[in-house]
């Protein structure tokens, strides 16, 4: 499979691995951080939701959730029961600091392993964009001797006897888990391998976030007609051109707020936006948070 063999060359730089209990009625809003999430659900249900507009998926135990393309989400007690307030999934901290998180006060409705993988080789960053933005495992630790099940165990070893080689296991098994859930994807899943044109368009948007891009423009760069266009490209991607852009702009410019000495109003041009009005608006839309108060809040989640 041609997608899966671009991923299989990939690796995180670091991943780091805690447990975190979900009590009462809450939830957290983890912001785009470059970095890869996983979720193993080992006791409760809980559920995911990408950014503000997604449906939220439900999360049960024996599930596996991976965010791959580090896209800003929740994951909460209960369907729509969070607010902007970023939260570490995992310490800081070395891997030999490994702790338990709890979130919100009460009764603990979900219980769930948590990896955060991060990366320092764009490479890696551009083959996890060719994935979903999110991949869920029904079962994958129910009985039967799965792959991943046995992966979720070395990792979960690894991370509590923290042996000195234990980061760097971690690591591997990190990559091993994220190439057997994208192993199980069908083909047109793993955009956009298999898909030249939409491949051209794709190139085409991240090089120009800032221009006005039609469908019509990029049916012309992928050597489609419009309509043939639309239709592929929403099936491929799992969005239509227009929210694709919108997409890719909001989280261009998430990027930039991370930047010191960029404005608000110079990180709204630079993704297209006349009017600073209309970019707090669709950020806000998105991230749940004007920019300004989302640059301090992802400051702290991630300093330096």
């Amino acid at each position: 499979m041609q997608g899966v063999s671009a991923i299989s060359s990939t690796h995180f730089s670091r991943s780091q691995v805690g447990y975190i209990d979900l009590a009462g009625s809450t939830g957290g809003f983890i912001p785009d951080a470059e970095a890869a999430a996983i979720y193993v659900i080992t006791a409760g249900t809980a559920w995911l939701q990408l950014g503000g507009a997604s449906q939220p998926a439900e999360l049960v135990t024996g599930d596996v959730a991976i965010v791959p393309r580090d896209d800003a989400h929740a994951r909460c007690s209960e369907p729509g029961r969070w607010e902007f307030e970023p939260v570490r999934l995992i310490a800081e901290q070395r891997i030999r600091e490994f702790k338990r998180f709890r979130h919100g006060a009460g009764p603990v409705r979900a219980q769930f392993m948590a990896a955060r993988c991060t990366w320092e080789d764009f490479r890696v960053q551009r083959a996890l964009h060719a994935l979903p933005s999110q991949i869920i495992l029904r079962g994958a630790l129910d009985p039967g001797g799965s792959s991943v099940a046995s992966l979720v165990s070395l990792i979960d070893v690894e991370a509590t006897v923290n042996r000195p080689a234990s980061p760097y296991v971690i690591n591997r098994l990190c990559d091993a888990l994220m190439m057997q859930a994208v192993a199980g994807l069908p083909d047109y899943c793993v955009r956009p391998a298999g898909h030249p044109g939409i491949a051209r368009a794709l190139r085409a948007i991240d090089a120009a976030l800032g221009d006005e891009w039609t469908s019509a423009d990029l049916a012309r760069i992928a050597g489609m007609s419009r309509t043939a266009f639309v239709q592929r490209f929403t099936r491929v991607i799992g969005q239509a051109p227009a929210q694709y852009v919108t997409e890719r702009r909001l989280q261009y410019a998430a990027k930039l707020l991370r930047v010191d000495g960029v404005s608000v109003a110079e990180v709204a041009d630079r993704v297209g936006y006349g009017s600073l009005t209309s970019f707090a608006t669709a950020f806000r839309r998105r991230f749940k948070a004007p920019p300004a108060r989302w640059r301090r809040s992802a400051r702290a989640l991630n300093p330096g």
